[in-house]
């Protein structure tokens, strides 16, 4: 979504920035960069109100994560980061930083092009089982909500995915021996809630993404003991 030039333009603005987050828009292509007036700078951001009444117009919002070790990618969106975009309805991007180098910028949002289905980077709330089943029926003209998840919602024992929010989504439940083609699927692995979605994509095979694994296609039978539901978009 940037070009060479803006990329070096965020990089400069990031490292410049660096130990707290830094923030721009992005206004016909160009990144300007922007103030964060957050009271905690170096763990959240807050472009200021006053920059964003003078650029309404803009098609995208960039902040910077700084690096930290570990399996987690560092430009994992927050809770929050989550909230704020779905809000804003505009894709948004997020960079990494140690304060030397910039990492490329990881974008979201469904204002951004939906990327191929298989072989997915897993990053939460982004790159994951619902974010591939979200995509996989997106790709097929049917809109499905997103919802700001937090990292390891299932162990702090909240039900991201209910029965009854499928039920809203125009997802109705089914029998195994009904199941065809496209049909959703829910599991609970090592968790006492429905922390797990797939998608039924041929005969003994799902589509779906699993914790720090690349998205793909696998056996049905090989998740089969946890299963938990089978369920059918009807709208």
């Amino acid at each position: 979504m940037l070009d060479l030039d803006q990329l070096q333009v965020w990089s400069k603005h990031v490292t410049t920035c660096y130990p707290q987050e830094a923030c721009a828009l992005v206004i016909d292509g160009k990144v300007l960069p922007a103030s964060n007036t957050h009271a905690d700078p170096t763990n959240h951001f807050r472009i200021d109100p006053v920059e964003l009444a003078m650029h309404r117009d803009y098609q995208a919002v960039l902040h910077s994560h700084i690096a930290t070790r570990g399996r987690e990618d560092s430009r994992t969106p927050s809770y929050r980061d989550q909230v704020s975009q779905i809000k804003s309805n505009k894709a948004w991007g997020i960079s990494s930083t140690d304060g030397q180098s910039v990492s490329a910028v990881l974008w979201f949002g469904d204002a951004v092009p939906i990327q191929p289905l298989e072989g997915r980077q897993y990053v939460h709330g982004v790159y994951d089982c619902w974010g591939l089943v979200r995509d996989y029926y997106r790709l097929r003209g049917k809109a499905i909500n997103n919802y700001p998840r937090d990292n390891e919602w299932w162990d702090h024992g909240e039900a991201l995915i209910t029965d009854l929010t499928l039920k809203d989504e125009g997802f109705n439940p089914i029998k195994l021996s009904e199941l065809q083609i496209g049909d959703l699927l829910t599991y609970k692995i090592n968790s006492p809630v429905t922390n797990h979605f797939a998608v039924y994509t041929a005969q003994n095979e799902i589509l779906h993404q699993l914790s720090f694994r690349l998205s793909g296609k696998d056996s049905f039978s090989k998740w089969r003991k946890f299963l938990t539901g089978a369920y059918r978009l009807t709208r």
